[in-house]
């Protein structure tokens, strides 16, 4: 099984605890139609895809919903249960513990992110037919097929995938 670095509990936007630039919305989260991520954050993505290999990794992406926006603060890694290169399976414990800290956190779930080691950041037909958790979050591949790793974000519905667009933010 592919194990995060001792101590890596959640990677955290600098000073987002404090300053997210909106208030959580009152009203239970509903689905965005872009996903925005910092610099900082989207780095740790490609870092936890790389550190993982051979195998797929796999985390969770929490932060704000507001008008449409879904503005990523925290990256929870988890474990791949599974430890292998075609396949993940979210570690229980890891799951556990990072819903656990999503809500002290008071942060909303905005989706989940996996890699594929040898692909481009396209939705397999296992990462459709294995969606547990619908269209409400966004799906975030990170492709290492090439030299540059490429990152894309999705909504899974059985049979189908729509596009989110992923917004880098500069930091």
């Amino acid at each position: 099984m592919s194990r995060l670095p001792p101590g890596t509990l959640f990677f955290e936007e600098p000073s987002s605890s404090m300053n997210h630039p909106f208030p959580p919305d009152p009203f239970p989260p509903s689905p965005f139609d872009q996903l925005l991520v910092p610099e900082g954050l989207h780095l740790q993505l490609i870092h936890h895809a790389q550190f993982a290999l051979p195998h797929e990794c796999c985390g969770l992406l929490a932060g704000r919903i507001h008008r449409g926006q879904g503005f990523v603060t925290h990256v929870f890694p988890l474990g791949n249960a599974l430890a292998s290169p075609t396949a993940y399976l979210t570690d229980p414990r890891d799951l556990l513990h990072a819903f656990r800290n999503l809500r002290q956190l008071r942060c909303d779930l905005l989706g989940f992110y996996h890699s594929h080691p040898t692909s481009s950041p396209w939705p397999s037909r296992r990462d459709l037919e294995q969606n547990t958790y619908g269209s409400e979050v966004v799906h975030v591949i990170i492709g290492l097929a090439g030299k540059v790793p490429e990152i894309a974000a999705w909504r899974l519905f059985p049979g189908s995938y729509q596009a989110v667009p992923y917004h880098r933010l500069a930091g």
